[in-house]
């Protein structure tokens, strides 16, 4: 939505919707432990009607799309710009998004890989230098408690912005 210019983003379904593994998005090729899911944003409280056998899951738990608009909610702000991001080396799994934003930028970088780690090398249109950075995480280890349910926001840094090269 960002790199088509969309600046306002919504979801369709908040709560509800589920589907067992018998219907739906459950190819082999996705990420992820569970047996279920839906285009939902909050849990409503699964086990229900369209996913018995999904575990409980409290209502109002945020879900991975929710943990998403979380993310990107500290880089598509108000009054910024989208700015092209490109990955050096094989992209193959790697997704990149940037904005501006308050007088530096902003990036997202997804791994679609979930067994490997990716280097990676970044370049922004219209940015030559970083001089610091504030790293926020929501990783594979975040996400894989939840099959334990155990919902954990993103990390969010331990110390003062990193300086960059």
């Amino acid at each position: 939505m960002m790199n088509a210019g969309v600046s306002r983003a919504t979801w369709w379904l908040g709560f509800g919707g589920c589907s067992d593994s018998t219907g739906g998005n459950f190819s082999s090729s996705l990420y992820g432990w569970q047996t279920f899911g839906g285009y939902m944003v909050f849990s409503d409280g699964t086990p229900e009607y369209g996913c018995e056998s999904a575990p409980v899951v409290p209502p109002g738990t945020l879900l991975p799309t929710a943990r998403a608009f979380q993310l990107f909610s500290s880089v598509a702000l108000n009054g910024e710009n989208v700015l092209s991001a490109s990955v050096a080396g094989d992209a193959t799994d790697v997704r990149a998004y940037a904005a501006t934003n308050n007088g530096g930028a902003a990036l997202v970088i997804f791994n679609l890989n979930e067994t490997t780690s990716i280097p990676v090398v970044v370049a922004l249109s219209g940015q030559s230098a970083a001089y610091s950075v504030t790293v926020q995480t929501y990783s594979k280890a975040i996400y894989d408690q939840s099959q334990s349910n155990f919902w954990l926001r993103p990390r969010l840094p331990a110390s003062a912005p990193r300086p960059c090269r």
